[in-house]
């Protein structure tokens, strides 16, 4: 990533809420149990362009008769990807600190594991926490139509499905709704993950090299093989990009030709995605018109979205989006947005502390002038992905 002070690329990690860079956080640091406000992304133009050549699934969640098997469930990830947004609820970035501040993945505080289960309300399904100590979460509002579960409202505004997803295993599932306000269209997305005893204990590490997706030293990789897909309009010409980023992280970690750490990795072209919250493909789109700006001197190259089952202490799916019209804006090479971004994917976290002329901690995941992967990223991507079970790193 350049270092033009005020670029961004931004990574949603869903271990919690808060984890989001980038985008309008009202984290409270001390509340116990700290409500769920969504992370909002500011749009100029339509949030429906992330949706290009994609085919949504909207005829229901699941069977009314198979609700139960959704039930005890948390609640992961919430973004808004909002149309428009009071200027005066966005942070201003005016300088280096302050953009590192506002992206840092570092994470100190413990997320709260909601639960969430289905309940008959009249007619309707309502699918909420009901503990009193979730008091203020959202709540969903299903319809059985034609015998499908079909989402009609969030808390008290009405919502129209934009696409449902469980995935294989039906260890998670999302929903990606519609919802419109004074200020436009929202498309909100939401990520659940099974609720089960965390058996997995988080692996941590102790050396310098240690920025991950899920805070500094947790580490938190992919456990099956890896499959990134092409996806949207012209998805072809562009997977020489993403495989060129994958090969970059093979073999800054001295993997195998094809592997991340032990595991397989493999690129291909998607035609008929779906949209962008679907569990069961980890798509690479890139986008021309549309952009993700806080205020007119920043831009937003990328975003990826891991999705991270902290229970199993793993990440489960990802998706990442090159916005096209942010990169030709400030003149940005395309390669190093991608690299940054696939390291996201692949579990790795923002660098930005400690560089003072440190070569060793300088690193392609940070907001400097790296446009390649450095020895610290080798360090870490080996770290996240070792080759022995007692990796010399770990704690």
């Amino acid at each position: 990533m350049k270092n033009v002070s005020l670029v961004l690329s931004l990574m949603l990690g869903l271990s919690t809420f808060s984890a989001a860079c980038g985008g309008s956080k009202h984290k409270k640091h001390n509340d116990p149990v700290p409500l769920p406000t969504a992370t909002k992304y500011f749009v100029h133009g339509d949030p429906k362009e992330m949706l290009t050549e994609t085919v949504g699934e909207t005829s229901g969640l699941t069977d009314v008769t198979s609700m139960d098997s959704l039930n005890n469930y948390k609640l992961s990830g919430l973004f808004d990807f909002a149309q428009a947004v009071e200027k005066a609820s966005v942070k201003p970035i005016t300088s280096q600190d302050d953009l590192e501040e506002e992206n840092s993945t570092s994470e100190s505080s413990t997320p709260f594991n909601s639960n969430y289960v289905f309940e008959k309300s009249g007619a309707n399904y309502i699918y909420h926490d009901p503990r009193p100590e979730a008091e203020g979460w959202p709540s969903l509002t299903f319809t059985d139509i034609n015998g499908k579960l079909v989402v009609t409202r969030m808390d008290d505004f009405d919502v129209t499905p934009v696409h449902y997803s469980i995935k294989e295993d039906g260890n998670a599932f999302s929903l990606l709704i519609e919802a419109k306000d004074d200020s436009g269209l929202h498309l909100l997305a939401m990520y659940f993950v099974k609720t089960k005893a965390e058996t997995v204990a988080t692996r941590l590490v102790k050396s310098e090299a240690n920025y991950f997706v899920s805070g500094d030293g947790v580490a938190i990789p992919w456990k099956t093989d890896i499959k990134l897909s092409l996806c949207g309009k012209d998805a072809a010409k562009y997977k020489v990009d993403v495989d060129r980023a994958m090969s970059a992280w093979s073999t800054a970690g001295a993997f195998a030709s094809g592997k991340i750490g032990k595991l397989n990795y493999s690129v291909d072209v998607k035609t008929n995605a779906r949209p962008f919250t679907d569990l069961n493909q980890n798509c690479v789109t890139y986008v021309d018109k549309y952009r993700m700006e806080d205020q007119e001197n920043t831009g937003v190259m990328g975003i990826t979205i891991p999705i991270i089952d902290t229970f199993n202490q793993e990440i489960i799916s990802s998706q990442i989006f090159i916005f096209n019209r942010a990169i030709k804006r400030f003149s940005e090479p395309t390669q190093p947005t991608v690299t940054h971004e696939v390291g996201h994917a692949l579990g790795l976290g923002h660098k930005f502390d400690s560089f003072d002329n440190n070569a060793f901690l300088s690193s392609i995941m940070a907001y400097k002038d790296n446009n390649l992967v450095t020895s610290a990223d080798s360090a870490t991507i080996k770290n996240l992905y070792p080759m022995t079970d007692n990796a010399p790193e770990e704690l």
